[in-house]
């Protein structure tokens, strides 16, 4: 059984990549392709992002339970590895077709390029790899395809008329990773008989992860679709895609506690270890307190000193998006423990999908009545409510096996030293102008702030971790 504070730290590194990926790339983009270059392919890519999704048809998601549970019998999860390709391999086909009729009368060449995201959804296997929490490949890979990813965009994309070439950046790097993951699964895996698959059995509870799958792209993609459609404006796209990205970045770090974590909740749900599962979820819970609340007070205290010197000129709007979507980052680490985590390994995602399908209807609702009026600042507010909308119905499905009371009381130091962080922040924020040192700066004296005055609370649940990693490196050198 691996140990899910090395997994975690094998995810931490990931994040670590895949922030400083953008912040590498980000700026050169913005300066090269430009506001509307960039609106461009985000519009492009969420309509893609509706069909990839359909291909998906929540088998990774399922698969990834169903590894779970049977993780230390390596000819049992061969069968459910095979059994759940297979499923994969006959769906991606039919959305693949609908996507190229769609594309049918289309203008933009770029859609059709971007048809490769869903041939590649074929070898999409990571959903194993996370099942078995094998996650020193999925990181070691990772990094060497986000370097590759930066000196293709530095060496190719030269001006505005590169956004095609950019584009096609995401899609070589799709490609590679799969198939990448593909070839290197087979030492995980047995030989199968025939007679031992049934792939269509997986349909049925498959399509019910997809159902929430569906619902939540309302909220991560069609936000961008519709202020597309709404405000017929690639600029308001182009600031949208910046912040929500940057959100997005930012929120990886909170939800790797999740990630690795999901694997451990189904194999003590296959147990029937119920004590565990809680002492899990708990112990999940206040990672995300730890880290979320201190990353959004500092998503939104730094954006005004960040944005400037980041983006460059013209772009000034990315700051005040970034400041709405900054609560994110704790509401979306705080759903995915409950529903993600919790309600679909233990195989209640019908909860999980009720939420999410009224958190899809209020942000359809909120986008159609803010958009027109709001442009991209619209948007950004209703997937925030949409979010919290979320969050609330998943910790109301799971009140009678948690307790409620029990999880907000574990943040209370971390809200604490988040709110003495946000008041320093604010207090430097009014001296500094922009800059990169200057906003080094800030985050800088933001954790050494957070982190003195867990430090001086006694804060048990950190200095254990502190505690974990000297034994560690100490260890390590003996």
């Amino acid at each position: 059984m691996k140990s899910i504070k090395r997994n975690y730290i094998y995810n931490v590194i990931d994040n670590i990549v895949t922030i400083l990926s953008p912040v590498i790339t980000a700026p050169y983009i913005a300066r090269v392709i430009g506001a509307s270059g960039v609106g461009r392919i985000s519009f492009a890519e969420s309509v893609m992002t509706v069909f990839l999704v359909g291909a998906g048809f929540g088998v990774s998601i399922y698969g990834e339970r169903e590894v779970s549970y049977v993780q230390d019998d390596r000819h049992r999860r061969s069968v459910v590895f095979w059994n759940v390709f297979l499923l994969k391999a006959f769906m991606v086909p039919v959305f693949l077709i609908a996507y190229l009729v769609y594309c049918s009368g289309q203008k933009d060449v770029l859609v059709y390029y971007l048809s490769l995201h869903i041939v590649a959804e074929v070898f999409a296997v990571n959903w194993y790899y996370m099942g078995i929490e094998e996650f020193g490949f999925l990181v070691t890979r990772s990094i060497i395809i986000r370097i590759l990813q930066i000196f293709y965009i530095f060496i190719f994309v030269k001006s505005e008329s590169d956004v095609v070439v950019y584009a096609m950046c995401s899609v070589f790097a799709v490609i590679l990773t799969n198939l990448s993951s593909f070839v290197y699964i087979f030492r995980f895996l047995d030989k199968v008989r025939l007679k031992e698959l049934s792939p269509l059995k997986g349909f049925l509870p498959s399509f019910m992860l997809f159902l929430p799958t569906v619902a939540s792209l309302v909220y991560s993609v069609l936000d961008k679709t519709m202020l597309g459609w709404i405000g017929k404006d690639s600029f308001e796209n182009g600031y949208y895609e910046q912040a929500f990205n940057l959100s997005r970045i930012v929120l990886v770090l909170i939800t790797s506690i999740s990630t690795v974590m999901i694997p451990r909740i189904g194999f003590q749900f296959g147990k029937n270890d119920k004590k565990e599962l809680e002492n899990l979820m708990y112990t999940g819970y206040r990672y995300v307190f730890m880290l979320g609340l201190p990353i959004s007070c500092g998503m939104a205290c730094v954006a005004a000193n960040f944005v400037p010197w980041f983006f460059g000129e013209g772009w000034n709007p990315v700051a005040n998006l970034i400041m709405i979507f900054a609560p994110i980052c704790i509401i979306i680490g705080l759903s995915n423990m409950t529903g993600r985590q919790y309600l679909v390994s233990t195989k209640r995602e019908n909860f999980h999908t009720i939420a999410i399908v009224i958190g899809a209807a209020v942000n359809l609702i909120l986008n159609f009545i803010l958009i027109s009026r709001f442009r991209a600042v619209g948007a950004a507010v209703a997937s925030v409510i949409a979010e919290l909308v979320v969050l609330a119905y998943d910790l109301f499905a799971v009140r009678k096996e948690l307790k409620i009371g029990r999880i907000f009381k574990s943040s209370v130091h971390y809200l604490f030293a988040s709110g003495i962080m946000t008041f320093a922040l604010i207090v430097e924020g009014k001296f500094l102008y922009p800059s990169i040192w200057n906003t080094f700066l800030m985050v800088f004296s933001g954790i050494v702030v957070y982190f003195s005055v867990l430090l001086f609370m006694n804060d048990s649940f950190l200095l254990d971790d502190v505690h974990f990693f000297i034994d560690k490196i100490f260890r390590r050198r003996r």
